[in-house]
């Protein structure tokens, strides 16, 4: 556990820049990445990341941030038991956690080849950015605030002017309201863009592939240029009702694919999550009695028929069912 006592002393005493030297060297030897770590100061806000010296500086110079400095769980930097032991603090923890994990599987990932080793690089690259982005919006409304976070308070006033039908101009003028209210160094968006540009940082998003509307194909692949369906030979596109003109580039249906081994490894990067995910492997009944599909014998059968992909416990068996499926309400998707 980091020593928190420096921290209280007056900035100029010469057994706080002890402590903040003694601090960031302990933080250095576990958590730095190209030799700098996350600066705690109240003007970068374990937002940024600089040298071992500068965050000295920093801390000397202007102080540790003091929604910060009053926690007893230094997060950021590797001193987070508290936040596994303080049930207000769960959210910390699995944050925390999100770090670790990616952190060993990056180290862990074998490299087969410039290719494999480029792409799996670029694909934890985007990973670890998103966890950056998820201890961002994990930080205090504004430096004293307790009740809510950055995240927090955003998708509470999103959810309401979704629920109220509110129109982007009246947001904007709420959201400006409410920042002029709050203390000065607060962190809430001013627009409705940068509300939707924030938690858009958190979507995973999807994939439009267009589709005939006979529901016969979809055009993709080979199909991917083609303007009529090869099967019952309908246009790809929506024509004017009137003129009778084809308007080209919009499409009569559109399929939106939610590519699903992207999300597979984000749930496998969060701890909890990953034993709930192999649950399967170690939990089949002993009595002989049915109390979850894996006791099943269409279960059984298939690890009868596929021996080699039941022998790796995180593989996954998906059945998916969109029969009848209808989101929001919709008659057309």
């Amino acid at each position: 556990m980091l020593d928190k006592a420096w921290v209280h002393l007056c900035r100029v005493d010469f057994a706080y820049e002890s402590g903040a030297r003694c601090f960031v060297e302990v933080v250095s030897a576990k958590l730095a990445v190209n030799g700098k770590i996350i600066c705690s100061c109240t003007g970068c806000r374990n937002l940024e990341r600089h040298t071992c010296n500068e965050v000295v500086s920093h801390l000397v110079i202007h102080g540790m941030d003091e929604a910060y400095k009053i926690c007893t769980d230094w997060f950021h930097h590797g001193d987070y038991v508290g936040l596994v032991e303080g049930q207000d603090r769960v959210w910390n923890a699995e944050i925390l956690g999100l770090y670790e994990d990616a952190k060993w599987s990056d180290e862990d990932l074998p490299c087969k080849g410039s290719n494999l080793c480029e792409a799996a690089e670029g694909e934890d690259r985007k990973e670890d950015e998103f966890l950056v982005k998820l201890a961002e919006a994990e930080m205090p409304l504004y430096p004293t605030c307790v009740n809510h976070s950055k995240l927090s308070a955003t998708v509470t006033l999103f959810r309401i002017k979704t629920q109220n039908g509110w129109s982007d101009k009246s947001f904007d003028d709420l959201l400006e309201t409410l920042s002029k209210m709050l203390p000065k160094d607060n962190v809430l968006h001013t627009s409705t863009y940068d509300v939707k540009k924030f938690l858009k940082s958190f979507d995973m998003g999807y994939q439009k592939i267009h589709a005939c509307v006979n529901d016969c194909c979809l055009f993709r692949k080979k199909l991917k240029k083609v303007d009529t369906c090869p099967k019952c030979k309908s246009s790809r596109w929506k024509t004017n009702m009137h003129t009778g003109e084809v308007k080209k580039g919009v499409p009569h249906k559109v399929l939106r694919y939610f590519p699903i081994i992207s999300r597979l490894k984000r749930m496998f990067r969060s701890e909890k999550v990953d034993v709930d995910l192999r649950w399967h492997f170690n939990n089949k009944s002993t009595d002989g009695k049915l109390r979850h599909p894996v006791d099943s014998v269409t279960w059984k059968s298939m690890n009868d028929k596929y021996p080699s992909f039941i022998a790796e416990q995180r593989n996954l068996r998906l059945g998916l069912s969109t029969d009848g499926f209808n989101p929001f309400n919709m008659k057309n998707s």
